[in-house]
């Protein structure tokens, strides 16, 4: 005698509303006249928390990537199903976490020097003054009032952190990091400073934003999620909460471990694992895999950002053309590989 169903249990009621939305999400598709394989279609199936039923990490995606009316294939890679949450509170499960095969086209600085120059007689609450002088730096031992010693210096900056390395190298934190800016924006004209002594990149005014060498139907139905980053020490150490719709991937959700890398920057994504043949994090190092190619130039390997900050000094964790991962000072230029959530 076969089993029988309990209509009446949790469980077997999730099922049913499960098997309903992605019912509806069809016939939403069918009634609006979306293409099956198109952006709009691939997010009303992921709001309907079933996607993994019929995608699997390491499907495919194949879009456009436009530079100067030249269109390239971009291939996004499905990494995972998750549990995402938007702005509003929105909760939405199972969603496909999708990233670039290829690197976007042009370097990008992970962010400037942020070299404010201090011009007040006193020193002002809230602010670490830096002196330099060739190669010597120096956070100036200085009191609310105190006379700024700018004899004794040939550049005297002012900060926010305790640290000369945010002056000398940018800040290695996702939060506040230009290249979070870049991803999540299109056109000209977006550039904002993230906090009182930001400093942005001379040709900030006439940087086109990321999204502009997307489709306009692909941008046009993503949202920001929740993505959490930890902060470098020198910065508290805290956990920063952002909403962004592309993201750079962290040290842990590419399955790597590393002592100066948080393993709270999320937890590995299925694909890395798959990659890397291993269900434990490996040690950062150098692998053939972790090479990744230019989308308007798929021979030439490129160094790309990731997202995780080297905890202990002011370096961004980063892969280079070689493999290898490793650190580079965030005033350094190389390419980003960004991800999205498809919802």
């Amino acid at each position: 005698m076969p089993d029988l169903i309990d209509l009446m249990s949790e469980t077997t009621a999730k099922d049913i509303l499960s098997n309903l939305r992605l019912t509806n999400a069809y016939m939403k598709i069918y009634l609006e006249g979306l293409e099956i394989d198109s952006w709009a279609a691939f997010v009303e199936i992921a709001k309907s928390g079933k996607a993994n039923t019929i995608m699997s990490v390491g499907d495919t995606i194949t879009s456009t990537y436009t530079i100067n009316g030249v269109d390239y294939a971009n291939i996004w890679i499905v990494m995972d199903f998750r549990d995402v949450e938007l702005q509003d509170g929105t909760k939405y499960s199972n969603v496909p976490i999708v990233q670039m095969q290829y690197t976007t086209h042009e370097n990008v600085i992970f962010d400037p020097a942020e070299n404010t120059v201090a011009t007040e007689e006193t020193a002002q609450s809230g602010y670490f003054y830096i002196g330099n002088t060739n190669s010597t730096w120096q956070v100036l031992s200085l009191s609310v009032g105190d006379a700024i010693p700018y004899s004794d210096w040939t550049h005297v900056y002012k900060t926010l952190w305790n640290s000369v390395n945010p002056v000398r190298y940018g800040l290695n934190n996702w939060k506040l990091s230009w290249a979070r800016q870049y991803l999540n924006h299109a056109g000209t004209g977006w550039a904002e400073k993230q906090h009182e002594c930001d400093v942005l990149p001379n040709n900030a005014a006439n940087v086109t934003g990321f999204m502009s060498y997307l489709p306009s139907d692909m941008v046009a139905v993503l949202h920001p999620i929740k993505v959490t980053t930890k902060q470098p020490n020198y910065m508290g150490g805290g956990i920063d909460e952002t909403y962004d719709i592309f993201w750079l991937a962290s040290i842990s959700e590419m399955n790597m471990q590393n002592g100066s890398a948080s393993p709270d920057d999320g937890d590995p994504w299925a694909y890395y694992k798959d990659l890397f043949g291993s269900d434990t994090k490996v040690n950062t190092g150098t692998y053939d895999v972790m090479k990744r190619y230019a989308v308007n130039n798929t021979t030439a390997a490129q160094a790309w950002w990731c997202r995780s900050a080297n905890l202990g000094n002011m370096t961004e964790w980063c892969a280079y053309a070689s493999g290898g991962v490793g650190n580079g000072n965030p005033n350094g230029s190389y390419r980003l590989l960004p991800a999205c959530a498809i919802i």
